[in-house]
């Protein structure tokens, strides 16, 4: 059972910036990036390469940073300017990531050289989450809540909630690949398919932590957030460790967490009526 919870605790580290960048986007702004996977791919793919040329990781992650603000950019644009729907912009992007992150290294696998432990992971999840926590108490901070909830407010208050959109799904991307980013340090090779559920599993975690919080009384949403994603890990990790290899195979693995997802959201839609309010 302490295999399982460290097990459970390995992961969260890993994947918890990917839940906070889902809160950003999908429950503050009220703007469903379907885009997340392939995020998080270009975070440990870009990553990677910017890596290979510096070989430095402050570097390597400050121009990973300024990269993410312009595909935060470049999806907030086109809801904003080419008037796209929220979900087709943020399908666009995924689609055009693919092809993108191909053309880093020109092949899906980059193995790295580099030695970096689970603690160290740990400090930068920490350092971005403190970061989004004090944001969250400015006013720059109060106004992308007040996008999600009435754009029409900002109006009034000759605010460009354009702006505030692009500031909003900047920061959703950058914790995104962040994490794609050491995750990637940490396993020592990026891969194409990296990101591939991690939309699904963010959700999970973070309705996981909805329930339960309400449940408990818990008002705090970044504490319920790493309560969500702890449990969901521990439920992975439960059937990974008796039922993969016996039951199921490791490719069965992301059904079972959409099955987990459709479970999460049977209990919340009993309780709510839509996912996010959105």
């Amino acid at each position: 059972m302490i295999d399982l919870l460290i097990l459970a605790i390995k992961e969260t580290i890993l994947y918890v910036l990917v839940s906070y960048g889902i809160y950003v986007s999908f429950k503050v702004l009220k703007f469903p990036d379907l885009s997340i996977d392939n995020v998080f791919s270009f975070g440990a793919i870009a990553g990677v390469f910017f890596y290979t040329y510096t070989q430095n990781i402050l570097i390597s992650t400050i121009i990973l940073i300024l990269a993410s603000i312009i595909l935060g950019g470049i999806t907030s644009s086109l809801h904003s300017y080419f008037k796209i729907s929220k979900l087709f912009s943020g399908i666009l992007v995924f689609t055009m990531l693919y092809s993108v992150n191909l053309k880093f290294f020109h092949k899906p696998n980059i193995p790295i050289d580099i030695d970096i432990n689970i603690f160290n992971v740990l400090l930068i999840s920490l350092l971005f989450i403190f970061i989004l926590f004090l944001l969250n108490k400015t006013f720059l901070g109060k106004l992308m809540i007040v996008y999600g909830d009435n754009k029409n407010l900002l109006k009034e208050l000759s605010i460009n909630k354009n702006f505030i959109l692009f500031i909003g799904l900047s920061l959703s991307t950058t914790l995104v690949t962040i994490s794609g980013f050491y995750t990637a340090l940490y396993f020592g090779f990026a891969d194409i398919s990296l990101g591939f559920g991690v939309l699904i599993s963010g959700v999970a975690g973070i309705l996981l932590g909805d329930i339960i919080g309400n449940k408990l009384g818990l008002k705090n949403d970044y504490l319920n957030i790493l309560i969500g994603v702890i449990i969901y890990n521990t439920i992975l990790s439960i059937v990974s460790f008796y039922f993969l290899n016996t039951y199921i195979e490791a490719s069965d693995l992301k059904m079972v967490s959409s099955l987990i997802l459709i479970t999460i959201l049977y209990i919340n839609n009993k309780n709510s009526k839509d996912l996010f309010g959105i």
